[in-house]
């Protein structure tokens, strides 16, 4: 299922014909960018791109480093947090986030020292029996409740002023564990991000999504080590269909957090192992995929 969190309002309308376009020539040229994507992702452009160019990306994002240890969550304070959260206080654990929130955590420093950590944590503890489904599910309630509050108290960094950041956030089918997805997109929105986000998305849901809109990436979460056999598959049909003839595939989640070298692998661009990274990923590709577009329209 989609669900659009912040929408642009310049987005092109589908399906009209501008007046005095030669669509053979247009045809032409999203053939040539088509081509130009692939030689791109398989020849040397990958390495002078790598060499000279993400270095520089790298700079530009040193703003998005997590807080210094006077402001980010600590070790002690997710263990305070984690026994709130089990004794189903969710006023202390509002009150927790506000004063991390008023001494200058940000909702990403928040998100990834606290409520990320503490969603896995519940997950281990079911895994071990050392809580119960009940205790968990009411955990995951807390989280959420705890997601919305943070939100509220830390406003986006920059509004969403155009339609080049945009981005589908997608789980993939089977998936039905949907926190850290939500954590993923409210960093994304924060830093500005048009979102749209698939739970447990099928390849069919995933195609008519990219072919329905115009994406600058799309982000996979892939949870678990037998979706990574049929990765490939999805990110072959995402591009095939996307409307975005350059899209950027970013592919992350517990399945990759090991192993990397599979997303790149099955086709994607980029692979990140958290929120933060992901952001920063995203607006990488998305600049790239930009001077993409320029190299191919002079092509």
């Amino acid at each position: 299922m989609l669900s659009p969190i912040k929408n642009s309002n310049n987005e092109p309308s589908a399906g009209r014909k501008p007046i005095g376009v030669d669509h053979g020539v247009k045809r032409s040229r999203r053939g040539r960018k088509a081509a130009f994507c692939r030689q791109w992702r398989s020849d040397g452009l990958t390495r002078t791109i790598e060499d000279r160019v993400l270095p520089k990306l790298a700079l530009a994002h040193r703003h998005d480093a997590a807080g210094g240890p006077d402001t980010a969550p600590g070790a002690a304070e997710l263990e305070d947090f984690l026994t709130l959260v089990l004794a189903d206080d969710l006023p202390a654990c509002i009150a927790r986030i506000e004063r991390l929130a008023a001494r200058g955590a940000g909702l990403a420093d928040i998100c990834l020292g606290l409520l990320a950590p503490a969603a896995r944590r519940l997950g281990t503890m079911w895994d071990d029996d050392s809580c119960s489904f009940v205790d968990v599910t009411t955990g995951l309630g807390m989280l959420r409740s705890a997601l919305y509050r943070l939100r509220e108290i830390c406003p986006p960094d920059m509004p969403v002023h155009d339609g080049s950041r945009r981005v589908l956030l997608a789980s993939l089918s089977g998936d039905r564990h949907s926190f850290g997805l939500q954590v993923v997109s409210e960093v994304f929105c924060h830093a500005g991000w048009d979102v749209t986000v698939a739970i447990a998305a099928t390849d069919d849901e995933l195609v008519e999504a990219v072919r329905g809109r115009w994406f600058a990436v799309a982000g996979l979460s892939v949870a678990r080590a037998e979706q990574t056999g049929t990765l490939g598959r999805t990110i072959r049909a995402i591009r095939g269909a996307s409307r975005n003839r350059a899209i950027g595939v970013l592919a992350g989640g517990p399945a990759l957090s090991g192993a990397p070298d599979l997303a790149r692998l099955a086709g994607a661009d980029a692979t990140a192992g958290d929120a933060r990274q992901a952001v920063a990923q995203a607006e990488s590709l998305r600049l790239l995929m930009a001077s993409l577009e320029v190299a191919v329209g002079q092509a």
